[in-house]
């Protein structure tokens, strides 16, 4: 909740609304309010097109995009 809420607020901080954010994105304005309030991913054009447009920094585009955490299982090799 805490990526979308971020991301809202740099949209709010901008004056900008969703439909703008559609039209920024080339989507329609469903989908853009899908993608906002996290039922949908923002694809890797659309990310780049907000990193641009914003002036984000790595920094924050990876604190609005990139929080899901990876687990990774260690598994033992196996002999040969």
């Amino acid at each position: 909740m805490l990526t979308n809420l971020l991301l809202k607020s740099i949209r709010v901080k901008n004056d900008l609304t969703q439909r703008d954010m559609s039209k920024i994105l080339r989507i329609n304005k469903n989908s853009y309010a899908m993608k906002e309030n996290g039922q949908r991913n923002f694809n890797k054009d659309e990310i780049q097109l907000m990193y641009e447009y914003f002036k984000l920094t790595p920094e924050e585009l990876v604190e609005i995009f990139f929080t899901q955490k990876v687990h990774i299982k260690r598994t033992k090799a196996k002999p040969a």
